[in-house]
């Protein structure tokens, strides 16, 4: 079985620029059995949290890599047992 998790992403600064930590760079928010309803909630969020994303992006990045940036929450499918 397949379920779709709502993650923030973690991001951290360096004094010159934000960047996603190796291994852990991400904290589970909420779980969905549909990749839908986890987008939905994904894209909520980060409108929701959008004046947060851009204060981050203010002179921290390459005008190309800003989309990524912007992102606070994405979602990961994750493969589980179905026991």
């Amino acid at each position: 079985m397949k379920i779709f998790v709502v993650v923030e992403v973690d991001w951290e600064y360096n004094d010159e620029v934000w960047y996603q930590p190796e291994g852990e760079g991400v904290t589970p928010v909420k779980g969905f059995r549909s990749e839908q309803a986890a987008q939905q909630e994904c894209d909520r969020l980060n409108k929701e949290n959008e004046s947060q994303s851009r204060d981050m992006n203010t002179n921290y990045y390459e005008e190309e890599d800003e989309a990524e940036y912007a992102i606070l929450y994405k979602v990961i499918p994750l493969e589980v047992d179905d026991e």
